[in-house]
């Protein structure tokens, strides 16, 4: 995971906003929706987001689905859950 960390940041700042969004103002956005699996890797950072997302003064909603990893979303042509995620932004 460190190796992939930096080849992705390269050389940048890992506090950087532009590599990570916790640490960019997010104050002013539109309603946000975060969907997350609770099997998902990142959990803790949709989580982290959403309460600096609201420290902001924003409207946020985090869904975190049931059974689900990683962009699930992504398999719609073949997962119900899929086609429901995607559902859920409009």
């Amino acid at each position: 995971m460190l190796e992939w960390a930096k080849i992705y940041l390269n050389g940048v700042d890992p506090r950087s906003p532009l590599a990570s969004t916790i640490h960019a103002d997010l104050s002013g956005l539109a309603l946000v929706l975060i969907q997350t699996g609770v099997a998902e890797m990142l959990l803790t950072d949709a989580v982290q987001l959403e309460e600096k997302l609201k420290s902001a003064g924003n409207q946020v909603r985090l869904e975190v689905w049931e059974e689900m990893t990683y962009n699930w979303q992504m398999f719609a042509p073949i997962l119900d859950k899929g086609q429901d995620a995607i559902d859920q932004v409009g």
